[in-house]
């Protein structure tokens, strides 16, 4: 497909010229805080030891504003997906990652599960549990928007 040719090209372009790629993510990213209240991304973490295991849920290291409004997004939907997939809570923790210190808004990251363990790496694959983390997202969006729509 078209979209499919011009993200293979945008993708050859970032592996020849990093600073392209590091610029075109702050393009990416401040027009992502003009848009959207809220920014979550969601990855699947690795490690070089196959026993580590489980869910954990980042917020950016660096003190700024809206800072604290993203560890408690953090804690709501580290706390969600816990008691949903009934797996192990490895915490919320902060992190200087890039996509997380550039933003402007309450921003996330979910590491759901290791693709090095194989326990998780069969839970990664299957369906349901996507729509489980999806809908525990979700419900601590609904929390998350109204307890800081009282403010």
């Amino acid at each position: 497909s078209v979209q499919e040719d011009a993200t293979l090209r945008l993708e050859e372009r970032f592996i020849n010229h990093p600073a392209l790629a590091i610029e075109q993510s702050r393009i990416a990213i401040n027009a992502m805080a003009e848009k959207y209240d809220i920014f979550i991304s969601v990855h699947h973490n690795a490690a070089e030891k196959h026993d580590p295991c489980g869910i954990e849920t980042f917020a950016p290291e660096t003190p700024r504003a809206g800072q604290m409004e993203s560890f408690y997004l953090a804690f709501l939907i580290q706390r969600n997906l816990v008691r949903r997939l009934h797996e192990n809570d490895r915490g919320v923790k902060s992190e200087r990652f890039f996509v997380l210190e550039k933003t402007k808004i309450p921003a996330v990251l979910i590491e759901a599960g290791f693709i090095s363990n194989a326990e998780d790496e069969k839970k990664i694959a299957d369906p349901a549990r996507r729509r489980k983390i999806g809908e525990a997202v979700a419900d601590a969006l609904v929390e998350f928007y109204r307890a800081t729509a009282a403010k």
